[in-house]
């Protein structure tokens, strides 16, 4: 730390901070969402100050920032506020600093957008654009892989097709298969 100088130690604290908010506001939140003992308008006005705050302090190409933004957009949904929610989940996609990693997320988020403002049907485009980069990101047998397969088996079941949503579960209970026999093949037992 000596060696960052004044400048370097106050930008190093600055990120760390709001990696700190980033976890309290993402734990804490929806946990007063949960408990309804928050509405989701003030979350939403709560994760606004903080993404503000953040870009106001330079902190805005970072992954603790574009995770406050997909908090903010989700307390948005919450609230009704599909407009604001759609453009907030857009900047995080447009963005040119942002994880792969997260793309899962973005799309079962931008998903659940769709479906608030279109119906289920209108949600299923996101929801396997999240299956895909879930593959792409993390491998065909992974719990993200299987997370998102379970996320647009629902969606599909919303929108009415059944048998789509059926072959889907049996994707996704392969997923689970082989994420189970890659477990146990590294030593870790696996069980009901």
């Amino acid at each position: 730390m000596l060696q960052l100088g004044p400048t370097g130690i106050v930008t190093h604290a600055k990120s760390t901070i709001l990696a700190y908010i980033n976890m309290i506001y993402e734990a804490l939140g929806k946990r007063l969402l949960r408990y309804k003992l928050m509405s989701p308008e003030e979350a939403a006005i709560l994760g606004r100050g903080l993404v503000l705050a953040a870009e106001l302090q330079n902190q805005h190409r970072c992954k603790d920032h574009i995770n406050l933004k997909m908090q903010l957009a989700d307390a948005y949904l919450e609230s009704g506020k599909y407009i604001e929610a759609r453009r907030t989940a857009e900047e995080i996609k447009d963005a040119e600093y942002k994880s792969e990693r997260m793309m899962p997320s973005l799309y079962m988020l931008l998903s659940r957008i769709d479906e608030a403002e279109r119906g289920a049907e209108g949600a299923i485009e996101s929801a396997l654009r999240s299956v895909v980069m879930s593959m792409e990101v993390f491998g065909k047998w992974s719990d993200w892989t299987v997370n998102s397969l379970d996320f647009y088996y629902k969606v599909l079941k919303r929108a009415g097709r059944v048998d789509e949503a059926m072959r889907v579960v049996q994707d996704r209970d392969l997923a689970i298969e082989k994420l189970c026999d890659k477990l146990e093949d590294s030593g870790i037992t696996v069980s009901d």
